[in-house]
C-alpha cells in the first residue's frame, strides 16, 4: 500500500508541474534596456575654412534652414551629448543619408564629419546614422546647434539651397 501511495504522489507532482507549462499563460520576457540616444549632429560655422562657405541659419520658420546657394560647400559634425553638456566621445557613424539627393551632396570627411556641396535649388534633410558598441543603430536629423550647452532641445534644421 506504501508504494501506491508513493505513486499517486509522484503522479500528482507531474500534473501540478504540467499545468504550469499552460499556453494561456504567457511566458514573461525581460524587458529592453534602452538605449541613450544622446547625440546630434550640426551645420557647423567656422572662420577661415578654406572652401568651405558658413550656412546662413534662417530661424524665422520651423524646420530652421541652412542656407546655402548653388556651389557652395559647408561642414556637418557630430557631436555626443551627455549629462546636457557637450562631450568628446568619439561616435562611430556608420552612414550620412540625405532626404534629396538632387539638391545636396554629403560626403564624410573624417568619422565624425562630412561635407555637404550645394547642387540644386531646393530643400533637403540630413540624417545620421551611428552604431552603438552593442550593434544596435540610431539615426537622428540634423540640430541647430545654437543651443548647444544646457538640456534644452535642439531644432531641427534642413538645407535650402538658393540659386
Amino acid at each position: 500500500m506504501l508504494w501506491w501511495r508513493v505513486a499517486a504522489a509522484a503522479f500528482g507532482a507531474i500534473l501540478v508541474a504540467s499545468c504550469g507549462d499552460s499556453a494561456s499563460e504567457p511566458t514573461p520576457q525581460p524587458t529592453p534596456t534602452p538605449v541613450q540616444d544622446n547625440w546630434y549632429s550640426f551645420v557647423v560655422q567656422c572662420t577661415n575654412c578654406p572652401g568651405l562657405t558658413n550656412a546662413e541659419i534662417d530661424r524665422s520658420t520651423v524646420p530652421y534652414r541652412a542656407r546655402l546657394r548653388v556651389g557652395q560647400l559647408t561642414s556637418l559634425r557630430v557631436v555626443g551629448r551627455f549629462s546636457c553638456e557637450p562631450a568628446q566621445t568619439q561616435l562611430d557613424i556608420t552612414r550620412w543619408m540625405v532626404g534629396n539627393p538632387q539638391v545636396i551632396k554629403v560626403e564624410p570627411s573624417s568619422s565624425e564629419s562630412a561635407i555637404v556641396t550645394a547642387l540644386s535649388p531646393g530643400i533637403s534633410t540630413i540624417t545620421v546614422e551611428r552604431r552603438y558598441t552593442d550593434g544596435t543603430l540610431s539615426q537622428k536629423s540634423l540640430k541647430d546647434s545654437q543651443n548647444s550647452s544646457g538640456c534644452g532641445v535642439m531644432p531641427d534644421i534642413v538645407f535650402e539651397i538658393i540659386p
